[in-house]
């Protein structure tokens, strides 16, 4: 009896409009919206020069998928902390900074980025190019030149103090 009249409350709570809601955001990503893409040293950056590899936007071997963050919605110090995440110094992966684009860059090379939520992350989406690489296998020519491409669009925002809270890499734009 408990159980049908916890049952019902949440029903009527639901219908009532009083359950809290998770916090949404537009499901389509306009052309002007930024985008950022978290950087981890040396996976995406080179190690003496301090600049974006090109590798930084190509997807894992078995996904179409670029993982990146919605910036207008999470901000720069969000960026920040899901890069402070993520990053695994124990194997020799540490938070750099962000690489920025706008939506329309990314469409510009016939790319494509759609949101999609993570449990943890509400801001996520990712970059899809269109083609899933396979472990150990060269890129076919026209997807290479996307990864460039985007690579090159890209505005890299170093983060002067990465170990630290808070973002201190300059305005993201």
């Amino acid at each position: 009896m408990k159980f049908l009249n916890l049952f019902q409350n949440f029903n009527l709570k639901k219908i009532l409009g009083l359950r809290k809601k998770k916090e949404a955001y537009p499901e389509l990503i306009s052309d002007s919206e930024k985008i950022t893409r978290v950087l981890l040293y040396p996976q995406h950056i080179h190690k003496n020069k301090g600049t974006l590899m090109k590798s930084a936007f190509r997807p894992p071997a078995g996904l179409d998928e670029i993982s990146v963050l919605r910036h207008d919605y999470s901000g720069a110090d969000f960026c920040k902390e899901w890069g402070r995440k993520i990053e695994s110094p124990e194997n020799g992966r540490n938070y750099f900074g962000v690489a920025c684009l706008r939506a329309e860059e990314i469409r510009e090379v016939k790319a494509d980025v759609f949101y999609s939520p993570q449990d943890d992350n509400p801001y996520h989406g990712d970059i899809k190019i269109g083609y899933v690489p396979e472990q150990g296998k060269s890129l076919p020519a026209e997807i290479q030149l996307k990864i460039d491409t985007l690579a090159k669009k890209a505005r890299l925002y170093k983060d002067s103090s990465p170990t630290i809270g808070g973002w201190s890499g300059g305005d993201i734009i």
